[in-house]
């Protein structure tokens, strides 16, 4: 299970003109459930691996941000279906275990548009770093 969370980052919006300080602002949660494939054998202290799994992501906009109300139909929140793809190393040091990992989680962004040429792909990448709890 992996659940990761980035905290009222701007959201550039080419469609109305976004520039710097006037871009929307959202958040990004996700709940996956991921496989970790270790495809290579442990190199002595590192383990290197692979992330896949599939889950949900939201995006939560601020509002008050956005620069006219007629956007709100445009940059709504949503929940949208997401993959997980990503690759990790751990570190053993004996005692403790240190994981460092890239992951991007892709979805389509629906822009409101009722199209089905309206659905981009979006990806959130995200950078971690943790303490191993356990064998």
């Amino acid at each position: 299970m992996n659940l990761l969370r980035a905290t009222d980052s701007e959201v550039p919006v080419a469609d109305i003109g976004c520039q710097g300080s006037d871009c929307a602002r959202s958040t990004v949660s996700s709940a996956t459930a991921t496989l970790a494939l270790r495809p290579i054998p442990n190199l002595i202290l590192i383990q290197p691996y692979l992330l896949a799994g599939g889950g949900v992501k939201r995006y939560d906009f601020t509002k008050q941000d956005l620069q006219n109300g007629g956007l709100e139909a445009i940059l709504s929140d949503q929940n949208q279906l997401t993959g997980h793809l990503g690759a990790g190393v751990e570190v053993n040091l004996g005692l403790l275990r240190v994981t460092g990992e890239v992951s991007d989680l892709l979805s389509k962004f629906d822009d409101g548009q009722n199209t089905s040429a309206s659905d981009e792909l979006q990806h959130d990448l995200f950078f971690t770093v943790g303490l191993v709890i356990g064998d």
